[in-house]
């Protein structure tokens, strides 16, 4: 059977350890790649088997403002090496790549402070000899994840090497890394006279799905409409939560003016007090909307901020 082949290699300034330490999880994609933040709504979960054993199963899916979820693709681990810092994996039930087999490969590259590390990222995919104008599609395809996750993967790693902390990170931690999207902030803070632990951080919702204090929950807040139908304002996801740093992230889905919004919390010890109050906004499409999404950001969290100095002092 006539095949399509492709792929890519990049060069990562952090010694092959660093580097797969950080991507040989196969349930861990999300944390190091920028596709959680570039595909609001984006999950990831091993639906069968147990990784790294050849034969467990990643699915993607996109959540969906009913509530529901559309599987972008499965992928099945084929193939995982620790020696030699590699594995293979097919995809199925993907539009474009249904059948494609990737190999994902590390090799060493000069030794000491020189120490560097060759990413080999390749495919096949059996071809479509009925269409075969869906070669350059299929490789479009390919190469566009790719590379959008080597260079999240680049920059990560060599600010985390020149930093010396741990080559794991978490969903949401380091999205100055991802070089796709332009990125607005803003926040607002106040001193409540309240101690610390008195400010009942928490992550309520008017309806939730998951544990509240579990990564993954989702809160959902909807307007009641005159018929006794509901409009879904907006879902926010947890991205986050720490409860000995008393603080926790989340990103805003499915809000016209907010998506992609990641927002987070966290009172801080001050002489009895506290603040809080800061927020990432990512836009490329008209940058013109940075004053609207300001000004709608800081008219939810001053309410917000008032009425828990009220509540507590």
């Amino acid at each position: 059977m006539a095949v399509w082949r492709g792929g890519t290699s990049a060069v990562i300034r952090a010694p092959i350890d660093k580097v797969w330490e950080a991507t040989r999880d196969f349930a861990g994609i999300l944390d190091w790649t920028g596709l959680a933040l570039s595909v609001p709504g984006l999950e990831m979960t091993i639906t069968s088997g147990e990784p790294p054993i050849p034969g467990c199963v990643r699915c993607f899916t996109v959540a969906q403002p009913d509530g529901g979820k559309i599987v972008l693709a499965r992928e099945t681990l084929l193939e995982f090496d620790e020696e030699q810092h590699r594995f293979k994996y097919r995809v199925d039930d993907h539009k474009v790549l249904d059948g494609y087999v990737a190999t994902f490969a590390l090799s060493r590259q000069g030794d000491g402070g020189d120490a560097a590390t060759l990413l080999e990222w390749t495919y096949e995919i059996p071809a479509d000899e009925a269409d075969p104008s869906k070669e350059g599609a299929v490789d479009k395809e390919a190469m566009g994840l790719y590379h959008l996750c080597i260079e999240s993967l680049k920059k990560i790693l060599e600010i985390l090497v020149q930093s010396g902390s741990p080559a794991r990170t978490k969903l949401g931690a380091r999205e100055e890394c991802f070089p796709t999207m332009e990125i607005w902030r803003g926040g607002a803070s106040a001193v409540i006279r309240a101690p610390v632990d008195k400010n009942g951080l928490s992550f309520p919702g008017l309806e939730m799905t998951g544990n509240r204090q579990i990564p993954g929950c989702v809160r959902r807040f909807t307007i009641a409409q005159p018929d006794g139908s509901k409009i879904v304002y907006a879902n926010e996801r947890l991205l986050e939560f720490e409860e000995e740093q008393q603080r926790f992230k989340y990103r805003v889905d499915d809000n016209k003016l907010w998506r992609g919004y990641v927002g987070a919390l966290q009172p801080r010890g001050r002489r009895g007090c506290a603040d809080s109050g800061r927020m990432d906004v990512r836009d490329e499409a008209d940058p013109s909307k940075e004053a609207a999404v300001n000004k709608e950001a800081m008219s939810v969290y001053h309410p917000c901020i008032e009425s828990l100095k009220d509540l507590f002092e």
